[in-house]
């Protein structure tokens, strides 16, 4: 699949949301200046309006700043797929550079703890099946299970 299409996908909901928003009857000169004008608006969305300290998407903007539920740092993890998939194609469109993308990466998945550390046990589970076991002798694991109705 085509940058172009991935990203016409991943803004559909950034497209009808901003037409909404701005109740606007602005012509553009073709499609293709449309498609240009509303990437580049979701693209700014997912990157100028990304929580700060982990540069995932949030879960709602407040323009007005006011967050009724206490709720103005809360990320989304489907909206962040959105932003992730965003930087990809932002980069190939020359919305952001290489370097400033492959930053954001690395703050979001350093925030996530998406580190290599974790390989190695992975690789151990995989072959031997090692915390898979532990995880699964464990009493409270076990009497979870039991409670749930499953057997040994």
């Amino acid at each position: 699949m085509n940058n172009r299409i991935l990203m016409s996908i991943v803004t559909l909901i950034a497209i009808i949301t901003f037409l909404i928003a701005c109740n606007t009857s602005s012509s553009f000169v073709s499609d293709d200046e449309f498609l240009d004008f509303i990437q580049k608006s979701h693209f700014n969305y997912m990157w100028e309006g990304a929580e700060p300290i982990s540069g995932l998407a949030l879960e709602r903007i407040h323009i007005d700043g006011v967050y009724p539920q206490n709720d103005a740092e809360t990320i989304t993890t489907g909206g962040s797929g959105f932003g992730i998939a965003g930087l990809l194609v932002g980069i190939d469109r020359g919305f952001i550079t290489r370097k400033e993308g492959v930053e954001r990466l690395h703050k979001i998945s350093d925030y996530l703890a998406i580190d290599q550390l974790t390989i190695a046990p992975m690789i151990e589970n995989f072959r031997t099946g090692l915390l898979w076991k532990l995880f699964m002798g464990a009493p409270e694991i076990q009497e979870g299970l039991k409670k749930l109705g499953f057997r040994n």
